[in-house]
């Protein structure tokens, strides 16, 4: 009886063990398919830990249903621990060197994915009245954000038939990532006319950090042209309109009140998590963070 107790209790731990460990990937995949959910080193540790329980119930499954003997299985044993600590050194030195760390980490010091997955924030603004900070590892400037959700003073319909309102659209070099608010090119601007006397000229900075000209189109289309500008300034580069094909599609992604994009590949989150698969997906298959994933 007790014999076949003890078989009856290991074939439920080992269940159980292969369960927590699938459990701990689910749960990082599953996380990752959130909209704008980002991936650290916290991840990294549970998804190592996953992966060692899982490989080490595959082992005693092994042993159990071959019954090895004990000195076989001692030296799978320690040949499995020796592999697993190789590749977790790998996985510090890696890491740690930042060997095909993507521009997202060096800024945010955290993965997150370049396609996006799902966001009812569909004019992408800030939460009015809030203050946030544009922040890599080199600075960090405060933004406060105005009455309609923008880095800039509040912003006011045009009720002067003879001032002129300029609204500028744009994404980091608008917005003035990396600088100060009033080093933004739209405030400097703001500045030259001010020290020139055209007081009658007001500018709007309705840049944002990561926007697109998708986003440019919805920020004037709900937004901004219901304040009435007279000029309207857009700036951006081919890689704008680069992401905004690749992985964030056109004027489609707005739909039933929030915006998606195109799917990433379903493997991304193992890349955002391990450097081990990274080093082996960029070296191997040409993919990577920087081309969208897309090999040549």
């Amino acid at each position: 009886m007790s014999i076949v107790m003890h078989r009856i209790f290991i074939r439920i731990y080992l269940f159980f063990q292969l369960l927590a460990g699938i459990g701990g990937l689910l749960i990082i995949s599953y996380y990752f398919n959130k909209s704008f959910a980002s991936l650290n080193w916290l991840n990294c540790i549970l998804f190592y830990s996953s992966l060692f329980t899982i490989l080490l119930g595959i082992m005693q499954l092994i042993f159990w249903f071959f019954k090895q003997r004990n000195k076989v299985q001692n030296k799978l044993m320690l040949l499995f621990f020796s592999g697993y600590i190789v590749l977790v050194f790998s996985e510090f030195f890696l890491r740690s060197a930042g060997v095909n760390k993507a521009y997202v980490e060096n800024r945010n010091c955290k993965y997150v994915s370049s396609y996006i997955s799902h966001d009812t924030n569909v004019n992408r603004i800030y939460g009015p009245g809030t203050i946030t900070f544009l922040q890599s590892q080199e600075f960090k400037y405060p933004r406060h954000h105005n009455n309609l959700g923008f880095s800039d003073v509040d912003f006011f319909e045009k009720k002067d038939t003879g001032a002129i309102l300029v609204q500028t659209y744009g994404d980091s070099f608008t917005e003035g990532d990396g600088a100060p608010a009033d080093s933004s090119y739209p405030a400097i601007l703001r500045g030259l006319l001010k020290r020139d006397g055209q007081t009658q000229i007001t500018v709007q900075n309705f840049g944002i950090c990561g926007n697109d000209p998708a986003f440019y189109w919805k920020q004037f289309k709900d937004i901004g042209s219901k304040l009435h500008p007279d000029v309207v300034v857009i700036a951006y580069d081919c890689g704008d309109l680069t992401t905004d094909f690749l992985t964030k599609g056109g004027l489609e992604r707005f739909k039933n009140g929030y915006y998606k994009g195109f799917d990433g590949p379903w493997w991304e989150w193992i890349y955002g998590v391990s450097y081990v698969y990274r080093l082996f997906a960029v070296s191997l298959f040409d993919v990577n963070y920087a081309n969208f994933f897309l090999s040549d």
